[in-house]
């Protein structure tokens, strides 16, 4: 924001519509802090994209997705983790978890593949 109260910018309109949440005044959508889409096509539709332009251009796709969701804040940028993650998720299930695609977790000497196991080592 600048001295004189508005806004500039691309994203202009996201921080006006925080501001106007805040401010309890009526708005059109929802702002919202930051998103983290992994599935392709739902990063394109969202960004106004064609069908594979995520995959060619990442940056660009990800960041117009965050802007036109009304995105007001993004404190991890990661458009290119879906690419890893190939269009619908890891493409070999059984070498890679949700865990960033690590294999298996190790903390402290202890594996950690379970609830039970993060009570464990907390313990």
């Amino acid at each position: 924001m600048i001295r004189d109260g508005t806004f500039t910018d691309q994203w202009q309109a996201n921080a006006q519509l925080a501001w106007d949440t805040i401010a309890l005044k009526p708005t059109t959508g929802i702002p919202c802090w930051m998103l983290n889409i992994m599935e392709w096509s739902v990063l394109e539709r969202l960004a106004g994209a064609q069908p594979g332009d995520y995959e060619r251009d990442p940056e660009r796709v990800y960041l117009d997705c965050q802007l036109r969701c009304g995105v007001g804040y993004i404190d991890q940028w990661i458009p290119r983790n879906p690419l890893s993650m190939q269009a619908h998720g890891y493409e070999n299930p059984g070498t890679k978890t949700a865990t960033q695609g690590t294999e298996q977790v190790v903390v402290d000497g202890r594996r950690i593949d379970s609830p039970e196991a993060v009570v464990a080592h907390l313990e």
